[in-house]
Formats: structure tokens, sequence, C-alpha cells
């Protein structure tokens, strides 16, 4: 494991195009100063190389305000990630009286996907839902059917994309609704790992949510999901806290947006994000071993956050 202090990141300065640690400048994030450090390069290539895929990373680490970076400008998939932003909007517009959490919806047969993951819609037909309940179930569950209706009331995938550059986001795209945002079509539904995780740092620690009522909200949602404790949690100690959004897709790519609270300190950021892992006419078989592979690979980077937390916390 790589045992880089966060001090020498002051060391040196030079442009990079894959990985480094920067310092972090949050109203200007391109405009930092780099170390290149062989280590943590040697760390990601072997992660990467472990799924025989592209790896993104980026990691803020909001104590030191510095960054771990690996592809970090990259475009990739959002896959189910895209919720947390569809959620994050939902409570910026009860923010502007433009929604509101209580408002009722009908859960209709025609708003179920067939064939697709709905494990709360597709037993609640014809029921009616509150918008927070929704969006309880999109982020808890990943229900695609429940994503749906959440993008339907925001106005489509297009107003979450105006959205998001209204905030400053202007890497983020959102084309399409579930199922077909997880099927690659050139730069549709995709993000980088920067722009998510900044995005995601301004819902839960920013300025975006001023109410810190609906802050809490958006980060009760982000602990909510059940589906992630066999990757990026697998690497964290049981006394941390942990919340995130993952994401998949049928051709084995994987992504997840993620906060984490070590005891006693200011939370790290993260967006990792996984493809090209799997060949055209990959077998179930084959596409099943590689999520492993993956979320072993969530989990190796878990486990490199901490230990460099514990590393830091010994320097210092």
């Amino acid at each position: 494991m790589f045992k880089f202090s966060f001090t020498s990141f002051f060391i040196c300065c030079l442009s990079f195009t894959m990985y480094g640690c920067t310092s972090y400048n949050s109203s200007s994030p391109t405009n930092t100063n780099v170390t290149i450090n062989t280590q943590l390069e040697q760390d990601f290539q072997r992660l990467e190389q472990s799924v025989n895929g592209r790896l993104g990373v980026y990691i803020l680490d909001t104590q030191t305000n510095t960054t771990w970076l690996y592809n970090h400008e990259s475009r990739f998939r959002m896959m189910s990630t895209f919720k947390a932003l569809a959620c994050g909007m939902v409570l910026a517009r009860v923010e502007t009286s433009d929604e509101n959490l209580d408002r009722m919806l009908t859960i209709e047969q025609e708003d179920i996907i067939a064939n697709s993951w709905n494990p709360y819609t597709a037993k609640h037909v014809g029921e009616q839902i509150s918008m927070k309940k929704l969006c309880d179930v999109v982020m808890a569950q990943s229900d695609n059917s429940a994503a749906n209706m959440v993008l339907t009331s925001l106005g489509g995938p297009n107003q979450l994309t105006t959205y998001l550059r209204s905030i400053g986001d202007d890497r983020t795209r959102l084309d399409r609704l579930e199922p077909k945002l997880n099927y690659a079509d050139g730069d549709k539904d995709t993000t980088t790992p920067q722009a998510i995780a900044e995005t995601i740092n301004k819902f839960v620690l920013g300025d975006e949510l001023s109410d810190p009522r609906h802050k809490n909200i958006m980060i009760n949602w982000l602990k909510s999901n059940k589906y992630s404790s066999n990757q990026l949690r697998a690497g964290i100690p049981s006394h941390w806290e942990v919340g995130d959004r993952t994401g998949a897709a049928s051709d084995g790519s994987k992504g997840i947006v993620s906060i984490i609270w070590p005891p006693h300190r200011s939370p790290i950021i993260a967006a990792i994000y996984v493809t090209d892992v799997t060949h055209p006419g990959a077998t179930e078989e084959e596409i099943k071993t590689v999520k492993l592979k993956i979320d072993k690979l969530f989990a190796d980077v878990g486990t490199l956050i901490v230990e460099q937390i514990i590393s830091e916390n010994k320097d210092n």
C-alpha cells in the first residue's frame, strides 16, 4: 500500500494528464499545484490492470483540501450514480419552492419498466407515493422505474443537465431514461470522476442546499444504499460512516460516488468508475466474474483511503 503523506504535495509543481495529487481550490479546481507520486500511480495502475479495463478516480480529502487523481477527467457512463444527482436536484427545487417533498404521485402501470430492476414500484402499482418516499426508494433500492418518475418530475434528463450547468458542472450530462442510459452511446449519459464528485460535494458539504435539513436528507439518502456493502464499504472500518450511490451496467461496467466520514475528522468525497472490462459477446459468467473483481477493486480503494488517513495521522 502506498504511504504518501499529504504534506509532500508541495515538493514540486508540474502538469499532468492522468494521475497525481493536487492542492484543491473549490472555486477554481483546475488551477492546482500538482505532485506526481510514483507509488500512487503504481497503485491505481495495478488496480486498473486487475480488471483489464479503464479506471477513473477522483478522491477529495476535505480536511486537507487535497485530491487523489487517476483518469479523473475521462468520461464514464454514470449508470445508476445519476440517481444521486436527480434526488439532489429534487431537494434544490424544494428550496426554491418548485417542489414539495410531501407531494403525492401515483405509481401507474405504465411507469413500470419491463424486465428491469423495480423492487418497490412493481409491488405498489396503483398506490400513491410522496416525492420524499420516491427518492428514498431510488437511493436505497436503486429502483429504475422510481428513478424515471423522479426524472419526469424534473422535466426529463435534459432538465437535469441544464440544472447541473447552472451550478457549475459543465461535464456531466444525462440524455436518456432508464434503462437506455446504461448503454454506451458516445458521450451520452456520462460524467467524469472529478465532475460528479465535485457536484456531490456541493450537495452534502457545499452551498447548493442551504437548509441543513435538506443536507441531512441527502446524506441519509446516500447512507441508505442497500447494495454496496461488498464494494467501497468493504475496505472501510465499520466505525467509519459511509454513504454512497452505486451503478452498474450489463457489460460489467461499474461506478460509485461516496462520502466517507473518518472518526473526528472532515469527510472524504470519492468517485470511482470502471469500464471497458469485457469484450463483445462475453458470457454472463464472464461478466459476473468481472463485476466481482470490480467490487474488490472498490474495496481496495477504500483500504488505500484508510491507510492514507492513518498514515497522515501518524505524521501529524
